[in-house]
């Protein structure tokens, strides 16, 4: 467990996907491109979003702790298939703050939002880690808007993460964060249009051991195509990507070979692949 656990230390800052230390003016990539970056009004807030390719709408829902600047390794593949919309949470990225406390479910409703503001009734998509939990949610509950979900490293359930909640309070208590959670500051501080760090952390803390998942009885009742993907040496229990594929009408589950819970990146090539041939 101790092995485990100093693995996810080292690696979490990629859970949102994020580049630490890139300012606003280095060189531009897909996933953190200001140049063709716009913002959309979302029930009064403002969501930053990019737009690339032609065809059918993809969107990407990034991690926890992050921003799209995550897909950065996925996204010069998928606009090669799809138009792929990639927009940064409230709160999260170059996006504005609503301030509230962070919840799933009401993340999902976000992206419904955005979805009536940019003119997209139904998209492909791909989440990955609290992206993929947003994924559930809007799959049970907005199945017409939602053509196929690829959900990476996402558990249903604060007792699912694979980390004892205890730990995760002592990582992300706001007054006296851990040391790998301090250095995720430069990041956040370049991105946020108006940052406040600890409240930032605060409510990331109270994000992942609270109650706002969905539940397996929601999986349950999911009727369109899902693939969940997980890696075979994933933080979340192997045995809990297992329930949620078995509980699934129209599921797939793919289990990469020496992954862990960043594959996404990891593994670009490998996963872009396989997400291209399920989607498509």
């Amino acid at each position: 467990m101790k092995a485990k656990i100093s693995t996810f230390i080292a690696s979490l800052f990629l859970i949102c996907g994020c580049s630490l230390f890139v300012g606003k003016d280095d060189k531009i990539t897909s996933g953190s491109n200001p140049k063709i970056g716009q913002y959309v009004d979302v029930n009064g807030v403002k969501l930053y979003y990019e737009v690339y390719g032609e065809g059918e709408p993809l969107i990407l829902l990034h991690g926890g702790i992050g921003s799209i600047n995550g897909f950065q390794p996925n996204i010069q593949v998928y606009k090669k298939f799809f138009n792929v919309y990639a927009f940064d949470r409230s709160g999260h990225g170059r996006s504005h703050d609503s301030g509230k406390p962070f919840d799933y479910k009401a993340m999902a409703n976000e992206t419904i939002h955005f979805m009536n503001a940019v003119g997209i009734q139904a998209a492909y998509m791909v989440g990955y880690s609290d992206g993929g939990i947003i994924g559930y949610h809007i799959a049970s509950l907005f199945p017409d808007r939602v053509k196929k979900l690829v959900a990476v490293g996402a558990n249903v359930g604060a007792e699912n993460i694979g980390i004892p909640i205890e730990q995760f309070k002592a990582w992300l208590n706001p007054d006296s964060p851990a040391k790998w959670v301090q250095e995720i500051e430069p990041e956040y501080s370049n991105l946020s249009p108006a940052p406040n760090f600890k409240h930032y952390i605060e409510r990331t803390r109270d994000l992942w051991i609270g109650d706002s998942y969905p539940t397996i009885a929601q999986i349950k009742k999911i009727t369109l195509p899902v693939m969940i993907v997980s890696g075979d040496r994933e933080d979340l229990p192997l045995e809990h990507a297992v329930e949620l594929y078995r509980s699934l009408k129209k599921g797939q589950l793919c289990i990469i070979p020496n992954g862990d819970h960043f594959i996404l990146s990891k593994r670009a090539a490998l996963m872009n692949k396989i997400v291209i041939e399920f989607l498509r």
